[in-house]
């Protein structure tokens, strides 16, 4: 079994490879153009949405986890964001 801190490593990691994921496939869909595509791009993009404020939830719930958290996850979506 592995030690709690590579655990709590290893779920940051899935749920940001989840956000990248969600974005990725609108990124795909969006350019299609039809309105089916363009509704699973919107989808897409609102589950990513969700993913992130999930996360902060847990921030605002845990304070003493916020320090320590949120590096893993600012850089990321604002680096989604500005693109």
């Amino acid at each position: 079994m592995l030690p709690p801190v590579i655990r709590c490593k290893l779920a940051d990691i899935q749920r940001l490879e989840r956000l990248v994921v969600h974005v990725d496939e609108a990124m795909r869909l969006g350019p299609m153009g039809d309105e089916a595509h363009l509704r699973l791009a919107l989808l897409m993009l609102d589950s990513a949405a969700e993913l992130i404020l999930h996360q902060v939830d847990h921030l605002v719930a845990a304070p003493g986890v916020r320090e320590s958290a949120a590096g893993c996850w600012e850089r990321p979506v604002r680096g989604l964001i500005e693109v």
